[in-house]
């Protein structure tokens, strides 16, 4: 069921379930930063135009999208609606850490 909960299994002596338990919510935690830096990546990539802003959060759901969509085809995985929301969570976050860098950067308003 994965090396991660074989690891918390080995070294920190869970139970099968709750092993299974935190895997799993460690890795729909780390959805939020990959999606943060997709979105800051993206941000980064695009011309600096007010249609960046509108074209970023777009961008970053569609890969989600398909990322998830992609799991639902494949019977050891799924996909969620949730992990969607956790995507998208993170491709905020990382649109507000791309304003800020821009602010601190220029000394002004982001693009």
């Amino acid at each position: 069921h994965g090396p991660l909960a074989g690891w918390l299994r080995r070294e920190h002596g869970m139970t099968k379930p709750e092993a299974l338990e935190w895997s799993q919510a460690m890795q729909k935690a780390l959805h939020i930063p990959a999606y943060a830096l997709l979105a800051l990546l993206l941000w980064c990539a695009l011309p600096a135009t007010w249609r960046r802003l509108r074209l970023v959060l777009p961008l970053v759901l569609v890969v989600a999208a398909i990322d998830e969509s992609v799991q639902a085809l494949n019977p050891a995985r799924n996909g969620s609606v949730v992990d969607l929301g956790i995507d998208a969570v993170g491709a905020v976050l990382g649109l507000l850490v791309a304003r800020w860098l821009c602010r601190a950067v220029s000394g002004g308003p982001a693009a």
